[in-house]
């Protein structure tokens, strides 16, 4: 991610603003497609890509890690949306508490998947 970031430009820095990154990152992975490779997005709330939403990849591999991981990684505070409760976008990882603390919630940006929305495509779901 941090190579990513430095190749648009931005800093290397734990959250980016939205704002700053999308419309770069939809350039980019059309140049990055072109050429052969795979793009994934993580971390990002599904609807902010639009209609490249399908590059969010928020899936882990099953991992056998310590538990007192979870507790630290649980201070994240993921899924934070305005939206979560009314989005059909279940694996959508939300905005952070640090994200929101430097950038605010992106009411602006961020709009709920209608219900159905991910019938003909595999983003955005448990699926």
């Amino acid at each position: 991610v941090l190579s990513g970031l430095a190749a648009l430009g931005l800093p290397a820095a734990a959250a980016v603003e939205a704002t700053a990154l999308l419309p770069q990152a939809a350039h980019l992975h059309l140049g990055l497609e072109a050429q052969g490779r795979r793009v994934e997005i993580k971390n990002v709330p599904v609807c902010a890509l639009g209609e490249d939403g399908h590059l969010v990849e928020n899936a882990q591999p099953q991992l056998h890690i310590d538990g007192r991981f979870w507790n630290e990684f649980s201070r994240n505070g993921f899924y934070q949306c305005h939206h979560r409760n009314s989005c059909s976008a279940t694996a959508c990882l939300g905005l952070t508490t640090a994200y929101i603390a430097k950038y605010g919630t992106e009411e602006a940006l961020l709009a709920p998947f209608p219900p159905n929305a991910f019938n003909h495509l595999r983003i955005g779901t448990d699926a």
